[in-house]
């Protein structure tokens, strides 16, 4: 009988330094990420954010995409506004959860075993 080698295909691309399929990786090569994203009119929807911020401090991206989409008639998305936000520290903190103190340990405590 004949043995065969199995490799994998990493291996085999690693070795040829080709890309697999998915032509996201580059073996070999590091990777180096450019400055943060910013589009040329963010300057615009943040003093947008700002004007309405002003009214409403206290809501967050999701309310704030809908007030300055219908405000302003933009048609900005969610995922922008929420960077657009961040970068300008347009976000409340975040509400601190309260600890009741007892374990959840999905059992309900009763005083004797046969309470209901």
């Amino acid at each position: 009988m004949r043995r065969v080698h199995t490799t994998t295909g990493r291996k085999v691309a690693t070795i040829r330094r080709v890309l697999r399929s998915g032509g996201a990786t580059v073996y070999g090569a590091e990777r180096v990420r450019g400055p943060r994203y910013t589009k040329a009119d963010d300057r615009m929807a943040t003093a947008q954010i700002r004007d309405a911020i002003r009214t409403r401090p206290t809501y967050g991206a999701r309310r704030m995409h809908v007030l300055v989409n219908r405000r302003f008639r933009t048609t900005y998305n969610l995922e922008r506004i929420r960077r657009v936000m961040d970068v300008a520290r347009g976000k409340l903190p975040r509400y601190p959860r309260c600890r009741t103190g007892r374990a959840h340990t999905g059992q309900i405590h009763r005083t004797v075993s046969n309470e209901r």
